[in-house]
């Protein structure tokens, strides 16, 4: 009788030493499923150092079930049942050598899933730094236009012939604007594109709008008919320094920008 309640309460402690290996695993689980989840790096290491702690739990009872231990749970006496210490130590084996590996993996692919995401965020935050530059250059193209050519009519010049020649500036200059909303939105679609083959077509789309930017640039600074009319070559100093430092930013800056966020986006 002695010798059976001391059985008793040997097995109690292991049969809750298994619980909380059942428990630990279950844990683990929740964890992982918190990477994937996860939205930034100090979110995702903590929901690490909680599953790291699961993963000591495991191995803190499994250990005590196969050599005894004291816990926070009590005193786990080493159990002496050869089926039980097999399937003890084979779990210890699977969970280290293969779930933990797994457990890794899941880790890293939300790690670079969060810095990719955080790469891709920065680049967006470049590109619409260089759109809204280009935007500023337009604005300023448009207003020294607008201040010729109400120094031009207060001069006497006819308003049909400010149409055909200084005008168009101005109209180039919003044309220029238009065709950087098309590339900013453009750029928009390759970042949600599902795939390589989708990007690629939307990337041609976007080098047409590069290219269609640098007609107009063209027209203003050598003159010349286009899909919107005759242009006439920009002759005041002003307007044409603004408009070779904004080609200039736009084959520089604007491109290394694009380019920086579709490499960051790419499929």
């Amino acid at each position: 009788v002695i010798t059976s309640i001391t059985s008793m309460k040997q097995a109690t402690p292991l049969v809750n030493a298994a619980m909380e290996m059942r428990l630990a695993v279950r844990g683990e689980m929740q964890m992982i499923m918190e990477f994937i989840g996860a939205t930034d790096s100090t979110a995702l290491e903590a929901y690490r150092a909680e599953q790291e702690l699961y993963s000591g739990e495991f191995g803190t009872f499994a250990d005590a079930i196969l050599n005894g231990a004291e816990t926070d749970e009590g005193v786990i006496y080493a159990t002496k049942d050869a089926k039980l210490r097999d399937y003890v130590t084979q779990a210890q084996a699977y969970h280290q050598n293969q779930f933990e590996t797994e457990v890794d993996s899941v880790y890293e692919l939300a790690n670079t899933s969060i810095e990719h995401r955080h790469t891709s965020e920065i680049a967006m935050e470049q590109f619409e730094s260089t759109v809204e530059s280009i935007y500023d250059y337009g604005d300023r193209i448009e207003s020294e236009t607008k201040r010729i050519i109400d120094e031009r009519l207060s001069s006497g010049a006819s308003g049909l012939d400010v149409l055909n020649n200084e005008n168009t500036w101005a109209e180039m200059a919003m044309e220029m604007l238009i065709t950087i909303g098309l590339s900013r939105v453009t750029l928009e679609e390759f970042a949600q594109a599902e795939s390589s083959a989708e990007q690629q077509a939307i990337e041609s789309e976007f080098n047409a709008t590069v290219e269609e930017f640098d007609t107009w640039i063209s027209a203003l600074l050598n003159g010349g008919d286009t899909d919107m009319g005759r242009v006439e070559a920009v002759y005041d100093p002003t307007v044409r320094q603004l408009v070779s430092d904004l080609d200039q930013y736009h084959n520089e800056g604007f491109a290394r920008s694009a380019n920086d966020l579709m490499e960051a986006q790419r499929a």
